[in-house]
């Protein structure tokens, strides 16, 4: 199996927030799936298609978009919805490491 090239800077990030690196297996879908996924998603359901003027109304419509759309679909895979799913995880995330 090849060797895991670490960016030092994401580890120190890694090191901050308090997560672990983990590598998918290359060539293995069933995992990076899993990770790549999401990004498609955005990238094809908000991002196509649409121009910004600023940072700040990227910042709006992306808000409006998560809290109309994206965050209350019911999830394919999950069969339930993002919002409701957070919601039950929420209590059971730490807090987050002060910023450095």
């Amino acid at each position: 199996m090849a060797r895991l090239l670490e960016n030092p800077e994401f580890r120190g990030f890694s090191d901050h927030w308090g997560f672990r690196i983990r590598a998918c297996r290359p060539y293995r879908a069933q995992t990076k799936g899993e990770v790549e996924r999401p990004v498609r998603y955005v990238r094809g359901n908000f991002f196509y298609g649409r121009d910004f003027v600023s940072d700040d109304d990227l910042d709006v419509r992306e808000r409006r978009w998560l809290d109309e759309v994206a965050n209350v679909r019911v999830h394919g895979t999950l069969g339930e919805r993002i919002d409701d799913r957070f919601a039950r995880a929420r209590p059971l995330l730490g807090p987050l490491a002060p910023h450095p």
